[in-house]
């Protein structure tokens, strides 16, 4: 499975290049920690159903330890989408790295 490293999601986030940034924990995770811009995936099953295959999506969570993340980019390939790369440091390496984390209602939620 792809994997993407933290400089170069930044690279991709600053190029403003299209990318669908998913957090795969939950919406009460999300609402206290999230990467600015991104949205929650709140049930894998519904929620994948509303993403384009032909979207490059990054899926990540806690860090490197949790594996929610590596479960949505697996249910995400087995659902055809072509470009999904993990971002396995997640929230743990985005805040160790000094980076803003949003802290917000989880108004971005990909399924209901």
């Amino acid at each position: 499975m792809d994997t993407i490293d933290l400089h170069d999601l930044q690279r991709l986030l600053a190029a403003d290049e299209p990318v669908r940034l998913v957090m795969a924990l939950g919406p009460q995770r999300f609402a206290q920690a999230h990467i600015p811009g991104s949205e929650v995936l709140a049930d894998l099953e519904p929620g994948s159903q509303q993403i384009d295959p032909e979207e490059r999506i990054v899926v990540y969570c806690s860090g490197p330890a949790c594996q929610a993340s590596a479960r949505a980019q697996r249910m995400l390939v087995g659902r055809g989408c072509r470009d999904v790369r993990r971002f396995v440091g997640g929230l743990e390496e985005w805040d160790t790295a000094g980076l803003p984390l949003g802290a917000t209602p989880a108004s971005g939620t990909v399924a209901a």
